[in-house]
């Protein structure tokens, strides 16, 4: 049930408390969310994903080699001071988020900062 709210909560891009009450209560689901993400739950499951697929496409299971595109975005109100930063090249203040892929655009990683830091 929790990982079908999430699922639901992801593809309709919905708030955690517009999730309809045939899931378990939203603040249940996010404190299970929070700690499959301090577990490491995601990625233990997205990493084997993509070795898999790596190797069908008949690659090597590690990369050797990544593009890195960061993109600045605004920061709402809610987002505190210390987690956000003036990207001048966009004349932004916000976040910025850098996503490196492999050759194939499998995702690698992703970082979020301050929009004042440059790509890693």
């Amino acid at each position: 049930m929790i990982l079908d709210a999430l699922l639901y909560l992801v593809r309709g891009g919905i708030a955690w408390r517009q999730l309809p009450a045939e899931f378990p209560p939203p603040t249940t689901v996010y404190d299970v969310f929070t700690r499959w993400v301090r577990a490491g739950v995601w990625r233990r499951i997205h990493d084997p994903l993509r070795d898999r697929l790596r190797v069908r496409a008949g690659r090597d299971r590690c990369p050797t080699a990544a593009v890195i595109d960061p993109q600045t975005l605004p920061a709402a109100d809610t987002v505190p001071r210390s987690s956000r930063g003036w990207d001048g090249g966009k004349r932004t203040n916000g976040r910025k988020r850098h996503i490196a892929v492999d050759v194939t655009g499998l995702l690698l990683v992703v970082v979020v900062t301050a929009a004042s830091i440059p790509r890693p």
